[in-house]
């Protein structure tokens, strides 16, 4: 049962990036030139569970689309409120 609310909550987080992605316009200032440096993606679950491997595997493939480094970091705790926490405080560059 646990796994299940894992496993959506994450597909749902892709599926909210993805969409993101979508409306993403072709020359404009977000897309010029991106990425310039190392790329982080935050889970919010210790590691080996699905969740990461998961990213783990899409940053293999992102990392060899980019260019650059995907970094995967684990900030499990309180819910995913760690994770989020270091989210919203990082610079808003769209590498995190």
């Amino acid at each position: 049962m646990e796994f299940s609310k894992v496993l959506k909550s994450f597909l749902f987080a892709i599926a909210v990036c993805l969409t993101f992605l979508a409306h993403a316009q072709p020359g404009s200032v977000a897309n010029a030139k991106w990425p310039k440096q190392s790329v982080r993606i935050i889970v919010t679950f210790t590691p080996g569970g699905a969740p990461d491997i998961l990213a783990r595997v899409l940053s293999e493939s992102w990392q060899q689309n980019l260019g650059v480094p995907v970094l995967v970091e684990n900030k499990p705790g309180y819910g995913g409120n760690i994770g989020a926490d270091l989210v919203a405080k990082s610079e808003p560059d769209g590498y995190t």
